[in-house]
């Protein structure tokens, strides 16, 4: 360890302050993971922890991997007589004894506990099954699987909601209200999600008593006040004419009936305030204003009466589905086959309840240290204070941020300038709080040197972002970076460049511009023949050394789906070769929209939309005009696109569409026995997909996309789904998540192409290059949560969107928690 460097001290805590708790956080490129590494082989060498005693946490099963063979690679090095003489000097034991220590730990490194934290509370529960109400030898459901058993319990929970004469009033009403089955599936997914923050609540099926009187004399006076208009013409006029059949249905209506009609959507649109109309057919601006006043008191009105109608609603659904996702989870937990944030939450249950079992895994672990500590949900936090703390210690109704930690048992490190996964729980308010707790609060230290980037670099990410990274209500400052290569780069320096700028243009054209600008700029990088820095960037100021850089070291990341299309459409036409390297992109592009268009036509033959996107998929290639010509030529009768329509005169034998709808109706003839994976690949041989992509350049990514569907879709069968329709229906949300699932995929370390990822999945990745497109764009409406939760973990509920938008009342205050996303924005860019 350099005595140079400007963050030396911090790097000496780490490895010598081992009796403290430490935070520790390490910007990007500063040796994050490094440092716990040297934590870890202190706390070995120095005898405070065994091999067997130590419990290190990570995000990823890669990363557990990798960390894993760096604590070997450290320990075999630490063995190596020079570095043990340094090391024990610094830790002030004998040499002897560090090399007693450093080999044992060695011999023991295979069956060490270096692993996610799903894994590390998989084993707790697998230690005290009974303890923890499981049944002994339970199982965890895949990602796959549990999205599919999820899948099937709601299609018969809503088959039940929908047969219930006790909830069709509820439902009826909600759905007049404008929600859809897709909100409330919505909400039923986030509660999923968070089911352990739930409680059991009764729930109410009676919709309130409604007394329509008031709203009915409203309406009669703004009918009335119709006759003083002088032009029948004026639109004001005309929306007076269409509240008289709503006032007519309302005299008379009671019960459900009167509830259905004023919950009605068109209802609320009839009474909703415009300001339309002409003055002069009113008498004058002041005569107008009078008639848009009474229309205002109406629409009034008839909030008073709805509001109460929605809150009930609101209330019953959200009872509803929570009694769905806890029986769910109840379920669960007595079949013994659990998901892996059930094992979160029974891991930390047991460990609350029982304190045998805690005083026994505190004896077991003596030391648990945790990477990528900013992407902690508070179970995680909790499940580490537990077992930091004294058994006895612990009373019922302490808060993990309030529980007296033993000082030096955890080691946390990460950077809260890095937190985007909010999306699974991780809260930077959680990174905050435990600042502050662990026995009072761990020491906080910095790391700032970066080994990675060049100083151009690190000088314009610290100028930009210390002034958009500032400190606030749960968010913390921005900590400036140093930088280690400082000496001249092979092409004279790194640097950061900006293109595009302000653009009043439609998006798609804006997207296009934006793929034009990435590609111009990988024509310049290769023309100028740019190379990449291969020095040792741990030694400061040191001399550089570049070799050629390739297509493979180009990254160019994206925040969403949308940008893809124009992106590959560019690198086509400039014919630079470019892989997908993350599984949302890979389930949005072209081909693989084209093989499920397909298979949704052969599903449901009925579907005119789904059958004629698959006569235009590279499968058929279809043109516009050979579907006019065939329209045409059937009459332009409604079943004209069902694949069993037989050939119509006029057309011959081998016209491309009904060669098509024959084959489709091939294909679903022989569904019943092939199953999904191999309709799939009879589909892929049949119509030669994969040949059909040869004349690309880049043919071998179009491939992989329709493999990666057909491997998809035998993982789905082997979960145990079911058939075409369902993996349709699953496929399509795996694609919807937008990168919030899984990691990138495995690259070919051979195949020189640009690589192309999600901000997601690219976290944790290096590429000597990075273009980041897309950002100078619009967001686009961004759809609010069904469900925000507060510091206590209730939730305010929001279903349905727009002035039908149904919430409970607390969530407009809850709602600048949410916006605290905009520090996930700037981190996702960081």
């Amino acid at each position: 360890m350099s005595d140079s460097l400007p963050d030396h001290a911090a790097r000496s805590t780490v490895e010598t302050d081992l009796d403290s708790t430490l935070i520790v956080e390490a910007g990007a490129g500063t040796g994050k993971t490094e440092s716990l590494v040297s934590r870890a082989i202190a706390l070995l060498a120095s005898g405070r922890a065994k091999i067997d005693t130590l419990a290190i946490i990570t995000f990823t099963n890669a990363a557990a991997a990798e960390l894993r063979a760096r604590v070997r690679s450290k320990v075999e090095e630490s063995l190596d007589p020079e570095v043990s003489t340094e090391l024990a000097k610094r830790l002030g034991v004998s040499n002897s004894e560090l090399t007693k220590n450093l080999e044992a730990g060695l011999e023991g490194i295979d069956g060490a506990t270096i692993v996610t934290i799903h894994s590390f509370a998989q084993s707790i529960l697998n230690a005290f099954p009974l303890q923890a109400g499981l049944p002994p030898g339970f199982q965890i459901a895949d990602e796959i699987e549990a999205s599919i058993r999820f899948g099937e319990r709601w299609s018969t929970f809503l088959d039940d909601l929908f047969e219930s004469d006790d909830t069709i009033p509820i439902l009826r009403a909600a759905l007049l209200l404008g929600l859809t089955t897709p909100n409330l599936r919505t909400l039923a997914e986030s509660l999923h999600d968070n089911w352990d923050r739930l409680s059991e609540v009764k729930i109410p099926l009676e919709l309130p008593t409604v007394d329509s009187t008031k709203l009915v004399g409203a309406l009669n006076q703004l009918i009335e006040a119709a006759d003083r208009c002088n032009c029948p013409e004026d639109r004001l006029y005309k929306r007076i004419l269409k509240v008289i059949p709503f006032r007519d249905a309302l005299d008379g209506a009671e019960g459900d009936d009167l509830i259905d009609l004023l919950a009605f959507e068109q209802s609320q649109e009839t009474l909703s305030p415009r300001k339309v109309g002409q003055p002069g057919a009113w008498g004058g601006s002041e005569g107008k204003q009078e008639v848009l006043a009474l229309f205002e008191n109406a629409n009034n009105l008839l909030s008073e009466i709805l509001d109460p109608l929605r809150m009930a609603v609101l209330t019953t659904l959200v009872a509803l589905v929570g009694k769905f996702t806890l029986d769910g989870a109840m379920q669960r937990r007595i079949e013994g086959r659990l998901e892996f944030h059930d094992l979160l939450v029974h891991a930390c249950d047991l460990l609350r309840r029982e304190h045998d079992v805690r005083a026994q895994l505190r004896n077991q672990y003596t030391h648990i240290l945790v990477d990528e500590f900013q992407d902690t949900d508070p179970l995680q936090a909790e499940i580490c204070a537990l077992l930091a703390t004294p058994a006895e210690t612990i009373t019922e109704g302490t808060s993990w941020h309030e529980l007296p930690a033993d000082d030096g048992r955890v080691f946390f490190v990460g950077d809260p300038k890095q937190s985007i996964y909010r999306f699974r729980r991780a809260d930077i308010a959680t990174y905050i709080k435990a600042k502050t707790s662990f026995g009072g609060g761990p020491k906080s230290v910095n790391l700032t040197m970066n080994f990675r980037s060049h100083s151009s670099i690190i000088e314009w990410v610290n100028t930009v972002f210390a002034k958009i990274m500032v400190a606030g209500e749960g968010q913390p400052s921005y900590v400036a970076l140093d930088s280690s290569r400082t000496g001249k780069h092979p092409d004279g320096g790194a640097r950061v460049y900006l293109t595009g700028g302000p653009s009043d243009v439609f998006a798609d054209e804006l997207r296009e511009l934006d793929a034009a600008s990435a590609v111009a700029a990988i024509r310049k990088i290769c023309d100028e023949a740019w190379t990449v820095d291969t020095r040792d960037s741990s030694v400061p100021d040191g001399v550089g050394r570049g070799r050629p850089l390739t297509y493979k070291d180009i990254a160019i990341l994206v925040r969403a789906r949308s940008s893809i299309d124009s992106i590959e459409a560019a690198l086509d036409a400039a014919e630079i070769p470019y892989r997908i390297e993350a599984r949302s992109l890979i389930l949005g592009s072209q081909e693989v929209r084209d093989l499920l268009s397909v298979l949704a036509a052969i599903a449901d033959p009925s579907d005119d939309i789904a059958v004629v996107a698959a006569l235009k998929s590279a499968a058929f290639g279809c043109s516009d005009r050979d579907l006019v010509d065939y329209f045409i030529a059937s009459g332009r009768k409604s079943t004209a696109w069902q694949p069993s329509t037989k050939q119509f005169d006029g057309l011959p034998n081998n016209n491309p569409v009904v060669e098509a709808l024959r084959s489709l109706n091939d294909f679903r003839e022989t569904l019943w026995w092939r199953g999904p994976t191999g309709l799939i690949e009879h589909i892929v041989s049949t119509t030669r997909l994969l040949h059909k992509s040869t004349w690309s350049r880049n043919y071998r990514e179009s491939w992989r996309r329709v493999r990666y569907v057909t491997d998809q879709c035998r993982a789905f069968v082997a979960a145990g789904g079911g058939g075409i329709n369902e993996f349709l229906d699953w496929i399509r949300r795996q694609a919807e998540e937008q990168g919030a699932s899984g990691e990138p995929l495995l690259t070919d370390p051979d195949e020189d192409a640009v690589r192309i990822t999600t901000i997601h999945a690219s976290k944790g990745l290096q590429y000597p290059i990075v273009i980041v497109a897309g950002i100078g764009g619009s967001r686009g409406r961004r759809s609010s949560p069904p469900v925000l939760w507060d510091a206590s973990g209730s939730g305010e509920y929001s279903l349905g969107r727009g002035e039908l938008n149904l919430r409970t009342p607390g969530y407009g205050t809850s709602k600048p928690r949410w916006s605290t996303s905009r520090w996930s924005g700037f981190s996702m860019l960081h």
